[in-house]
C-alpha cells in the first residue's frame, strides 16, 4: 500500500483521495482545511498507511516493504476490497505462477 504513504490527489472541490480510483474518504477539504492537517491527522488515512496486506501471497515477497502489496485501487476494482495484492502484479504471475487474473 506504497500509495498511502506520500501520495494524495485532490479533487476539484478540494477533497483528497488516496488514488484516482478510490472515493474519497474525508468529509473535509483544502478549500476549508491546510492539505497537511488533513492527510496527518484524518482517520481514514492513517488507517490506510498502517495497513498491511495479509495476503500470504504477497507476505514473504522480495519487495512488499517497497510495493506493499501494489495498487489499492486495482485491487478494490477487482475483488472489492484493499487488501488482496495487485491484480496486475508481475512477480505474482510470473516469478511465484500465481494467476490472479479471473479466466473468462
Amino acid at each position: 500500500m506504497g500509495e498511502f504513504r506520500g501520495k494524495c490527489c485532490v479533487t476539484p472541490r478540494g477533497y483528497i483521495k488516496p488514488r484516482p480510483g478510490l472515493p474519497q474518504l474525508t468529509r473535509e477539504s483544502i478549500l476549508h482545511e491546510d492539505i497537511r492537517h488533513l492527510w496527518r491527522t484524518s482517520s481514514a488515512f492513517s488507517h490506510l498507511r498502517e495497513q498491511s496486506t495479509d495476503n500470504v501471497v504477497c507476505k514473504d515477497c522480495q519487495i512488499f516493504s517497497t510495493c506493499r502489496g501494489g495498487c489499492r485501487a486495482a485491487a478494490m476494482a477487482a475483488q472489492s476490497s484493499l487488501t488482496p495484492p495487485d491484480p496486475d502484479c508481475w512477480i505474482c504471475e510470473e516469478i511465484k505462477g500465481v494467476e490472479l487474473h479471473e479466466t473468462i
